[in-house]
């Protein structure tokens, strides 16, 4: 190989987070992939860094891991409903989304959606909506 450093990186920009992928190689041609998360704190120009540096021969391994969790997230978005607790929030690829007490018949339910100034990042003001789901008025 011979290209010491970084040899390939990208990113993605969610709300008040930003992750990198980055691939290096080292002095050895070893090769290694970091993931950073960078995250904006409530305090102005304030980032709380973290990463993760998976080497070469444990990618494997580590990619099977993360697929297994990546799965249990995917099936448990899907089975998403009412519980026991009154309303619940998830996050949705950077949306805010609250569920507050739907009932189980899906055509008795209608979506609201409403911009939210006080949970928009400054970065994100025009994009970012809040989306209520509630009981039609005349299923209450």
């Amino acid at each position: 190989m011979g290209r010491r450093g970084e040899i390939f990186s990208s990113k993605l920009v969610r709300d008040r987070r930003t992750y990198f992928f980055n691939v290096h190689e080292n002095f050895g041609n070893a090769l290694s992939l970091s993931i950073v998360e960078s995250k904006n704190t409530v305090e102005e120009n304030v980032f709380q860094r973290q990463s993760v540096l998976v080497f070469q021969e444990d990618l494997d391994d580590f990619l099977k891991e993360m697929q297994k969790a990546i799965d249990v997230l995917k099936q448990e978005k899907m089975n998403l409903g009412v519980d026991d607790e009154k309303s619940r929030s998830i996050s949705d690829h950077g949306r805010e989304v609250r569920i507050d007490e739907i009932n189980k018949k899906p055509s008795s339910a209608r979506i609201e959606s409403r911009m939210t100034p006080e949970s928009q990042t400054a970065s994100d003001r025009l994009r970012k909506k809040r989306i209520m789901i509630r009981r039609a008025k005349d299923e209450q």
